[in-house]
């Protein structure tokens, strides 16, 4: 919360964005540790950090939440049920009457579904792939891992009621479910025994710390998301939407279209077709998602009577709410929910060494790969990244826009990249370092 309350232009030297080469990104002051962790080191343990002329160095390290509660059981459950294609495995997949609905050799009580929630743009079409590598066929959802509802080929699961959900788990064998349209429902994590009121608490029955809560009956959940450079997740968003799947030979102009689509948040309404894309051309969409949607679009009625207020109506990109009241609630209920998922994977990584093996990891997965003959057009650049429509394009923001363009752009985004920057450094401490459950 501390950097989040610093002044965005202020954050932007913190992080060592005003230098001129970024290849090799040194993260400026590195409040998150980052150029150890990335290199496979835990500074707060290494005697050759901790200890320097023979005087021990305190590394205080106050931003590393423990696992989630019960991430260890639930996903040992889950690499034991569903992690390989074997023979077994595919023989009971096909004794199961799909056709009357009916999921005879399934107990929903005993079931862990995969929720991985998909921030547009951010990997999960790959994420997907991903799946189809290393699940059953029947488990997983077809329509790019979204299960069917009524007339939506992508059902909008983040809309589902807990009830819903579980209903679905005894209709069908989908065991990973796929949210991209709506925010993360936060009564999600309860499916789990955790709750997003008393995270990084004892987690016990009577508060006295001696007890820890029981797993609740399945269906349990096991959380994923991938998340990519906020700038960068904008433009390409951009690129997409607005250009390769409309084939518009005269497209907006990347700021146009994205006040048009930040215009449109107040149509939104969850788990329907009402302006349910505008959502992501939101500033700050990391912190709206995790927070339930909770964070507005714009600011408040009172700030829009002010100058910045009315600058915001000007401007083509909305500035910082300096009005701590509109964004720091939400900002702490993304930090906890994001906190509460068993794997946060920084979008870059995902089919590298690093992805591999937390894929390996926690899910049991070993087929980390793209089916690069569906993909025709996946260039060796891509990092594994792979798109429905047109092609992986150039989606580095800060070579595609002017430099003050582009740091406009940087600063408006100032909560997510905090969040950005926060959760890989939680990615490489949970892979390298030994992080506890909570």
């Amino acid at each position: 919360l501390s950097l989040a309350q610093k002044n965005p232009s202020d954050l932007w030297t913190l992080f060592g964005k005003d230098q001129i080469d970024e290849s090799e990104n040194t993260y400026g002051e590195d409040p998150f540790l980052l150029n150890f962790l990335e290199k496979g080191i835990c500074p707060w343990t290494d005697p050759k950090i901790t200890q320097r002329n023979g005087k021990n160095i305190d590394i205080t390290v106050d931003w590393l939440p423990p696992k989630p509660l019960h991430s260890q059981q639930i996903a040992e459950k889950f690499r034991t049920k569903y992690a390989l294609k074997n023979e077994e495995t595919e023989q009971m997949i096909a004794s199961v009457k799909i056709g009357r609905k009916t999921v005879e050799l399934s107990d929903p009580f005993d079931e862990v579904i995969l929720w991985y929630e998909h921030l547009s743009k951010a990997g999960g079409t790959s994420f997907c792939e991903i799946v189809n590598s290393n699940m059953p066929r029947l488990m997983v959802p077809r329509y790019h891992c979204m299960p069917r509802k009524g007339e939506f080929i992508d059902g909008r699961v983040g809309s589902w009621s807990n009830a819903e959900l579980i209903q679905h788990t005894r209709e069908e064998l989908h065991r990973v479910v796929s949210n991209e349209w709506d925010p993360f429902d936060l009564n999600k994590l309860v499916m789990s025994g955790r709750n997003i009121n008393n995270f990084g608490s004892s987690n016990s029955v009577d508060g006295s710390g001696t007890q820890k809560e029981k797993l609740p009956p399945g269906p349990n959940l096991l959380f994923v998301t991938t998340l990519r450079e906020p700038c960068d997740r904008l433009l390409s968003a951009y690129t997409f939407f607005a250009i390769t799947s409309t084939k518009n030979e005269n497209p907006p102009a990347f700021q146009q279209w994205t006040t048009s689509n930040v215009n449109r948040c107040k149509n939104y309404k969850p788990g329907t077709r009402s302006a349910y894309r505008s959502n992501t051309a939101r500033m700050n969409h990391i912190v709206w998602r995790f927070s339930g949607g909770s964070l507005p679009h714009l600011p408040t009625d009172e700030d829009m009577k002010s100058e910045r207020g009315r600058a915001v109506r000007r401007s083509e990109f909305p500035p910082p709410v300096t009005d701590e009241k509109v964004w720091v609630p939400s900002f702490k209920t993304s930090v906890r929910a994001l906190a509460n998922h068993d794997l946060i994977l920084p979008m870059d990584v995902m089919t590298k060494d690093e992805g591999k093996e937390a894929f390996r990891r926690l899910l049991g997965w070993n087929r980390i790969e793209i089916r690069k003959k569906k993909y025709k057009k996946l260039p060796e650049s891509s990092n594994g990244q792979v798109v429905t429509v047109g092609g992986v394009k150039n989606s580095n923001a800060r070579e595609s826009l002017d430099e003050d363009e582009y740091r406009a752009l940087w600063e408006r985004n100032w909560l997510d990249n905090i969040l950005f920057l926060w959760s890989r450094a939680v990615f490489f401490a949970r892979l390298h370092c030994n992080v506890d459950e909570s």
